[in-house]
């Protein structure tokens, strides 16, 4: 009997010691598989923070071909370029037929007091085109405000006609774009926000010439034109593969050159109002928003090269950390809707003959606020 019982115990200790090698295996297997897992996640980190790291670098390379300057220092006003005498007789502007629902701007309106128009989602760049980047002042030649909103995911590019005459702060009525010769960017901005009460955040000055390299970057951009711009660029000596295709609404498809598209965003011919400055801010309006569109299926090559050929010619008072936020978020605003406008808008404004015999126009500024505040935050 006690031979029998130590039988059994000698089987059950060996059972246990079998049992407990088992254990011990899928215990090592499972740490073994641990120690994998975790090394991969670990690697992926690495890399990660790697990248991480290279894309800061790159940023800051990037950023560092831009000028900084805040605009509202050291602003010594240019007398050079002389205000109209206060216009005592400026008729009254036209008012457009139709304007937004009064109910997507009244929220900034109080009784007769107007507060400027705010919305934390919404940035607002104003986009100013000049042919000299060299500190003087000069007239600003483009004028555009890029509406960036996140929410709705749509941007919007709002052209001000250069010769809208307009009040300038503190002084007497002149062009809109004699406030940048004035001023600079930061009296440009001021002048805005005077007459239609928006608020802007930031100003980016580019030297509109760069574009040309900039377009030739990325290897040229795709236009839709009409048959008037059609004739222009293919009398154009040099001309570099224009398409002999036409639509049946009789537009044609382009694809332009640097040189060629430039010359597109400055002619006044052939877009809505024949040989008018409205047709050029129409075609820049066109050549920003379908180099935005090229810019989306260009490698990354071409946008590394597009950077450094466009970023030199900029002058901005965006601060670098928020430019490399912007820069991260490139690809989604690229997915944007794209959308623009015009101040005047159609029906609110009128040709009109100053004092000293300048050829400007004469805007219904309280019509256009509203129509620019419902088009930017509507």
């Amino acid at each position: 009997m006690e031979n029998e019982n130590n039988f059994d115990m000698d089987n059950v200790s060996e059972d246990e010691a079998l049992a407990n090698q088992e254990k011990n295996k899928k215990n090592k297997k499972k740490k073994k598989a641990l120690i994998i897992i975790l090394s991969i996640i670990g690697a992926i980190l690495l890399l990660g923070i790697i990248a991480l790291f290279c894309l800061n670098r790159y940023f800051d390379s990037m950023l560092s071909l831009i000028s900084y300057d805040t605009g509202d220092e050291n602003v010594s006003f240019d007398e050079t370029v002389g205000d109209e005498d206060m216009e005592s007789s400026i008729p009254e502007a036209p008012a457009p037929d139709e304007l937004p629902p009064y109910e997507i701007i009244e929220g900034w309106y109080d009784g007769d007091s107007i507060a400027a128009a705010y919305e934390e989602e919404v940035l607002n760049i104003l986009l100013i085109g000049a042919d000299t980047l060299d500190g003087n002042h000069a007239r600003s030649d483009t004028m555009i405000l890029m509406s960036i909103n996140p929410v709705k995911n749509r941007i919007v590019l709002t052209s001000f006609m250069r010769d809208s005459y307009i009040e300038l702060p503190g002084r007497n009525y002149n062009r809109l774009n004699a406030a940048h010769a004035k001023g600079g960017p930061a009296y440009l901005i001021e002048t805005l926000e005077y007459n239609f009460h928006i608020d802007i955040d930031n100003y980016a000055k580019v030297d509109f010439s760069s574009f040309k390299e900039a377009v030739d970057a990325i290897g040229g951009i795709t236009l839709t034109v009409n048959d008037v711009n059609y004739n222009y660029f293919y009398d154009w000596d040099g001309i570099d593969g224009l398409s002999q295709s036409k639509a049946t609404d009789g537009t044609h498809t382009v694809h332009l050159n640097g040189a060629e598209a430039l010359s597109y965003a400055r002619t006044r011919k052939g877009h809505r109002v024949e040989n008018s400055d409205f047709g050029r801010t129409a075609h820049q309006r066109d050549f920003l928003s379908q180099f935005v569109n090229n810019c989306k299926g260009s490698s990354l090559s071409e946008l590394d090269s597009l950077l450094k050929t466009l970023l030199p010619h900029v002058v901005t008072d965006i601060p670098q950390e928020d430019l490399k936020s912007y820069l991260l978020n490139a690809l989604t605003y690229l997915s944007y809707d794209m959308d623009d406008a015009r101040v005047p808008c159609a029906g609110s404004y009128e040709n009109f003959t100053t004092n000293s015999g300048a050829q400007v126009l004469n805007i219904n500024v309280p019509a256009n606020e509203k129509y620019v505040k419902a088009v930017i935050y509507g």
